[in-house]
């Protein structure tokens, strides 16, 4: 998933005028909350035997120049969360990731939006009461 924030002037001027350290600190914010909701569902998708895989599912935030983005997954002593989420020659697929991420898409866009706009509003701030010292 993809998301483009665009028609927003002010927004995209106040962000411009946060320092790169700002604006990577406010995009990793931004992703960590959207990614929350999907987390959150994942672990409650997810079939249980021993209760490992629901307490590996994890996230991941990289903000790296213009690429930002969210992992979410399972630590790798759960890599057989693969084998549940897509199947194998010797058992169906038993999804959890992809059906969490579907049906959390309102609540991940809504998240990513209000998490850039605290984020901007408090970096803003902290730049106002620097310049008054």
């Amino acid at each position: 998933m993809a998301i483009q924030v665009q028609n927003l002037p002010a927004l995209q001027r106040d962000f411009a005028n946060l320092t790169a350290k700002m604006q990577r600190g406010v995009l990793r914010d931004a992703l960590r909350s959207a990614a929350r909701p999907v987390v959150a569902s994942a672990k409650v998708k997810v079939a249980v035997k021993t209760g490992a895989l629901k307490r590996g599912i994890t996230q991941r935030v990289s903000v790296q120049g213009s690429k930002a983005q969210a992992i979410i997954g399972f630590q790798r002593d759960q890599f057989y969360g693969a084998f549940l989420e897509l199947g194998t020659s010797h058992q169906s697929a038993k999804p959890f990731l992809r059906p969490a991420l579907d049906e959390s898409q309102d609540k991940i866009l809504q998240a990513f939006a209000d998490a850039i706009n605290r984020g901007i509003e408090r970096k803003t701030a902290a730049l106002s009461g620097s310049d008054d010292g």
